[in-house]
């Protein structure tokens, strides 16, 4: 049972409550004097369960810190009497919940209390003690408590399988959820939560929230796009305006194509590179760089190294010079690097093959064929064969085994789908690799810092 019950049974109450109650979880206090983090990891649980309640509004826990901080109030003077009043009526609110909560060593003591707004009365409390490590299950009894106090007959409603799990988390874990609650920057918010997802995966709020920011953030990512489209349509319609002065279209080139690598929308400057009719000659090298720079970051290595050389050719004192010639020979590298040690990966997959079949007499067994096709994909990582080599031993190792149980296939298969994303990537597959992040990421929560330094580096478009 969860304070989702207790707001379950303010709606019950229909004749001493309003008909749709509107609920607000105020910040708790800490009485020791330290870190907020605890109190706020509290909260956001509670209001995780108030939010997901029918029949009940909750106040966005944003809204409800703008108030405060316009009211100068704190998280150190306690919500009730006038100012529990006058904060419910400015939220909209017609319950406060508040409370207080103290920590000494491993152990937990909350005090927790409903306000009626109305008459500003405390209409219920409970104070209840607990081992830190067992938050989750504290804040159920912090429910029943409230529920008891009151007379309330608690209404048992469903709630999804996340927020059902009852885990034991470490106090850092529970600090560092209380962080991410506290965080203001989305950037910071999301590594916290990576990490707490990392080190509790099976702490469903956790869980929940970085899933929500991630889709946040996603849709963020989407309208920027699709702003920054709208200003390079009217930058390019003034580059290639006939009519206005070299100079000034030359400053309208410079701006676009910049602006365009800034944000790597790396298909869209390709596409205006070539979509320039007779550019100013003081701007001609300008656009051949920067279709170098699209060529290169979208993989197409073999067109990057052509236009490259072009550029070196034609402007051998060009201000890129030497950014233009360090790329082409980090490209190149790779390049060689791959095919000298494909020779390696050959003779890598052949020779442990051959010791599993030494080692099982030539009759493999389960587990050996799970080894068996995992060494072309291993051995591909192993030999930075980060290419359709790659692609081809790791699909096919998923193909057989993507959804064996046995531990050791669980394992390899998280790997091969890592590495299909990680060459799907350099093969310049963007979309196929993007689709296949998202799986990946319903699949194993918590994120993979490798995926987010790649998507980092591909384009944005």
């Amino acid at each position: 049972m969860r304070v989702a019950s207790l707001l379950a049974c303010l709606i019950a109450a229909g004749s001493a409550h309003a008909a749709t109650p509107t609920i607000a979880v105020m910040p708790l206090r800490d009485l020791g004097a330290g870190r907020p983090s605890v109190g706020a990891a509290l909260r956001e649980t509670l209001t995780v369960d108030l939010r997901g309640t029918t029949g009940v509004r909750v106040v966005e826990r944003e809204a409800i810190d703008r108030i405060l901080r316009e009211q100068s109030v704190d998280g150190k003077r306690e919500l009730e009497g006038v100012l529990g009043v006058r904060l419910g009526t400015l939220l909209g609110a017609s319950h406060l919940v508040t409370g207080a909560y103290q920590r000494e060593r491993g152990t937990l003591r909350v005090t927790a209390r409903i306000i009626a707004v109305e008459s500003g009365q405390i209409v219920g409390s409970a104070k209840v003690d607990g081992e830190l490590e067992s938050l989750l299950e504290l804040e159920d009894r912090v429910s029943a408590t409230l529920l008891a106090s009151v007379g309330w007959k608690a209404q048992k409603l469903p709630l999804d399988a996340p927020k059902r799990l009852r885990p034991r988390l470490t106090a850092k874990v529970i600090e560092r959820f209380g962080d991410a609650a506290l965080e203001p920057d989305t950037a910071k918010k999301k590594a916290i939560l990576k990490e707490v997802v990392a080190q509790s995966p099976q702490f469903g709020y956790a869980v929940t929230e970085l899933a929500a920011l991630e889709g946040r953030l996603a849709g963020y990512e989407a309208t920027s796009a699709e702003h920054f489209s709208a200003l390079e349509r009217t930058g390019l319609t003034a580059a290639t305006d006939a009519r206005s002065a070299p100079a000034t279209r030359a400053a309208k080139i410079r701006e676009l194509l910049g602006g365009m690598r800034n944000t790597r929308r790396y298909h869209a400057l390709l596409a205006a590179c070539d979509a320039l009719p007779n550019p100013p000659a003081d701007v001609l090298e300008v656009v051949q760089f920067h279709r170098f720079l699209a060529l290169e970051g979208l993989r197409r290595n073999d067109l990057a190294l052509a236009a490259g050389e072009k550029l070196l050719a034609t402007y051998p004192s060009s201000a890129h010079f030497a950014e233009t010639e360090t790329r082409m020979r980090a490209i190149a590298e790779v390049k060689r690097t791959r095919a000298e040690r494909h020779a390696e990966y050959e003779a890598d997959v052949k020779e442990k093959r051959e010791h599993i079949e030494k080692k099982k007499g030539g009759r493999l067994d389960a587990d050996a064929q799970v080894e068996w096709n995992w060494t072309p994909c291993i051995a591909s990582r192993w030999t930075r064969q980060v290419d359709q080599t790659m692609l081809d031993g790791c699909t096919a190792y998923l193909a057989k085994h993507g959804e064996d149980q046995q531990p050791s296939a669980l394992e390899h298969a998280k790997y091969a789908r890592l590495f299909v994303i990680l060459a799907l990537g350099e093969l310049g597959r963007f979309p196929d690799a993007r689709r296949e992040i998202a799986a990946y990421r319903k699949r194993y929560p918590g994120g993979d810092e490798e995926i987010d330094k790649k998507l980092s580096e591909w384009p944005t478009d």
